[in-house]
């Protein structure tokens, strides 16, 4: 079965997919994702194996009073700041955590500001190499 087109390719003696070639927009689709979910993995993997090689655990303050998904969009808002943003450094353990949430919590002082938030966040999402080619839709709020 082509999981691409959801149609039943029978093959013998190990021939090829007749779909194999195919360049429609949903094998592009799936292929990036397959890519995208590839390259997350061991990002995560690294910083996994990371966090476990380092025994200094520096917390600050303000990660106290704010949500995980919070402290991710202030992290990117900052990396604007940063001219030489090195995307090596960010947690994209936190990024993924992040894509997967239904519901953001923010802080209260953070609403009127969100329109402006989310733009920020958008074009910081831009920086990272390997999220550049992804189209980020307006956050509903």
């Amino acid at each position: 079965r082509c999981r691409n087109h959801a149609i039943l390719a029978f093959k013998k003696n190990h021939t090829p997919c007749p779909y194999s070639l195919c360049c429609c927009e949903n094998c592009t689709l799936v292929t990036e994702k397959r890519r995208i979910d590839l390259e997350l993995t061991l990002v995560n993997n690294e910083h996994a194996l990371n966090d476990y090689h380092s025994s200094s655990s520096e917390t600050e303050s303000d990660d106290l009073y704010i949500s995980p998904e919070a402290k991710v969009m202030l992290d990117l808002v900052n990396s604007l700041t940063y001219d030489n943003f090195d995307p090596k450094s960010f947690d994209y353990k936190a990024l993924s955590n992040f894509f997967a949430q239904r519901t953001i919590m923010i802080p209260n002082e953070w609403a009127p500001l969100m329109g402006e938030i989310s733009e920020l966040v958008r074009i910081s999402l831009k920086r990272i190499p390997r999220l550049d080619e992804i189209e980020f839709h307006e956050i509903q709020y």
